[in-house]
Parts: structure tokens; sequence; C-alpha cells
């Protein structure tokens, strides 16, 4: 995997856990931390979807129009996805659905689709029914390859179509057509852009690539920017069509500009981000209980130490409640991490190891 590539999953699993762990201050604590700098935060989103499509046609371009792969694709996304998500599901609530209630419905919905007919065990699994969707329409390149490119033609009109009739996330017809997926598209484009800029060994390439790089962080302040003077609800985060072509084209960007030796160079000398980036996954996955857990602890403990409450409206400050926003945000990345070495990383060189065979 591209060093840069690895980088960027990591900015996205940031801003994601900063978005998450700022509203959970507001909310709890009343002030927003940082004076809302992170409310743009669900950007990470964004980042992650292209990234999606840029890294699945990268790492399968050579199976397209090769059927016989599809069980080989078919097994590394399952393994890729499942089998630490069905821990942490397991352990975070998923129990619960067939032990107490006995809703195997709901389980298998959480457990296999990413869905719920009720609440979603791991509220952030929502992300992943429109990976699953991305992963299935992807498949249909591999079995034939004029057919995959109908396929996803016809996907992207019936996204473009369905564009201005909002559906809410929870049916799945709205899923497959929402408007969200067109930054797998995205991502696909840039990997292929990436793949014919790499056969062209020039001056002009390579400087090419090193502006897309800063053309992407412009766009993202830009997009971002905006966002902020529309002034907006934050839960209408996924319906502006310009964040979809902001972001998606920030990301494009810079995706792209990893086929720099010189760019990708750079971010091989970032160990952490890198590190943070390859646990992104286990991160994402375990980051809202770990913000609700350490805020639960810290108001515990001040009310035990000062006799205050953290939320009873006496002496909040944007210094206060971004210090809270550092502690519950570092705490869950470092235990994601942690997940992901000691769980995540042994399970899927188990599990690949069982597929070479």
């Amino acid at each position: 995997m591209l060093y840069s590539i690895q980088a960027y999953r990591g900015i996205a699993v940031l801003l994601i856990v900063f978005f998450h762990g700022s509203r959970r201050v507001l909310d709890e604590y009343g002030v927003d931390p940082f004076f809302g700098i992170f409310n743009f935060g669900f950007s990470g989103v964004h980042l992650f979807f292209v990234l999606s499509g840029f890294i699945i046609l990268t790492a399968h371009v050579k199976d397209i129009g090769v059927p016989k792969q599809i069980s080989w694709y078919l097994k590394r996304r399952v393994i890729r996805i499942y089998p630490i998500y069905w821990v942490v599901l397991f352990l975070l609530g998923g129990w619960k659905l067939i032990s107490i209630n006995m809703d195997i419905k709901d389980f298998c919905l959480n457990a296999f689709l990413f869905m719920a007919d009720k609440k979603l065990v791991l509220p952030v699994s929502w992300t992943m029914h429109y990976e699953l969707i991305f992963y299935v329409i992807f498949a249909s390149l591999i079995f034939n390859k004029k057919l995959g490119i109908t396929v996803i033609a016809v996907w992207v009109f019936a996204i473009l179509l369905n564009w201005t009739n909002y559906l809410p996330w929870g049916h799945s017809a709205s899923a497959i057509f929402h408007h969200l997926n067109l930054l797998f598209i995205f991502g696909m484009l840039a990997a292929i852009l990436r793949l014919k800029l790499m056969d062209i060994n020039s001056d002009i390439s390579s400087a090419f690539l090193k502006i897309s790089f800063f053309l992407g962080v412009i766009l993202f302040i830009l997009t971002s920017i905006y966002w902020s003077s529309l002034n907006l609800s934050l839960a209408l985060w996924p319906q502006p069509p310009v964040l979809i072509i902001g972001f998606g084209l920030t990301t494009g960007f810079l995706v792209l500009s990893s086929a720099s030796p010189e760019i990708d160079g750079a971010f091989k000398r970032q160990k952490i981000l890198r590190l943070i980036g390859d646990a992104s996954y286990s991160i994402y996955l375990v980051h809202l209980w770990g913000q609700k857990e350490s805020f639960n602890i810290i108001r515990s403990w001040t009310r035990r130490a000062t006799g205050v409450s953290v939320d009873d409206g006496m002496g909040q400050s944007v210094l206060i409640s971004s210090v809270f926003l550092a502690i519950i945000c570092v705490a869950p990345i470092l235990f994601g991490i942690l997940v992901y070495l000691k769980v995540e990383r042994p399970l899927l060189l188990f599990f690949r190891k069982k597929i070479s065979r």
C-alpha cells in the first residue's frame, strides 16, 4: 500500500473522531471546543469513500474481466471488513440482540448488512452499508468488463436522477442511489488517471502530480469555509451537492498525487500518521464508545474532586471544552490502535493465510 494513501486514511479517521468528539462535548458541556473548527470533520467520510474507490480499483485492476477472480475478490473483501467488525459489534452490544430481546432479524441486519430496523448497535456502521453496495457493484466489472461499465454507468445515472429527491438513509433503495456513492466514482477516476500518468515519464506529469496535491489541500480548505458559511444544521451535511463535488475532488487530487515519488516519500516519514491509517478501521469502529466512556470518566472524576459537574452550567469555557475534546479523542485513538495491533491485524493475517492456500 502506498504510504500517502495510508496517511490519508489516518487523516480521514482523525477528522471523523474529532467531529464526533466535538459534538459530544458541545452536547454534554455546552461549549463548542476549538471554536467549532472541527465542524467540517464529517468530510472524513467523503475521504474514506473516495479512498475506497481508489484502493479497490488499484488493487483489482488486473482482475477486471476475469470471472474466476470474483471468488478471490469477495474473500478479500469479507475478511477485510467482517472479522474485526463482528468482534466489536458483539462486545459493544450485539449480544443483547440475541440474549435479551432475541431479535434475530435485527442482529442479522446489523451483523451482515450494517443496517437495522430499530437502531444500529454501532452507529458509525451505516457507512459500511455504502461500502458493501460499492463492493457488489464493482464485482460486476470483474465478472465482465463491458457489463461492469454498463452497470456503473446506469448506477451513476440513477444516482443523479435521485439526487433531487433525498430519502432517509434507513431505506436500502435510497442508500443504493444516494449521491454519496458518487465519491466512490471519484476514487475510481483518480485511480485510472494515476495509472495513465505513471506510464508517462516526463517532467510535465511530475509537475502535475505535485500541483494536484496542493490543489487538493486548497480545495479542501475552500470547501470547508463554504460549508461554514451556509450555517446549516450539521445533520444536513450529506445533502449539499457542493460538498460531494468539493470534498470528492479534494480527495481525488490528493490520491492522484500519490503517483509522485516525492509526495509519497514525504508521507513515508510520517510513521504515527501511517499507524493511525493502518488502524483507521478499528479506531472508526470503537471511537464513539470510547468517547462516551471517556467523558463519563471525566464527569465522574470532576464531580468527586470538585463537587461540580462538568455539565451543570458553571464555568464553561472554550479552553476547558477543548481540553475535554483532546482527552476524549486521544483515548479512543490509542485504544483503537491497540485493538488493531492485538485483534484486527492478527485476524487479517490468519484469514489471509487461509485464503492463500
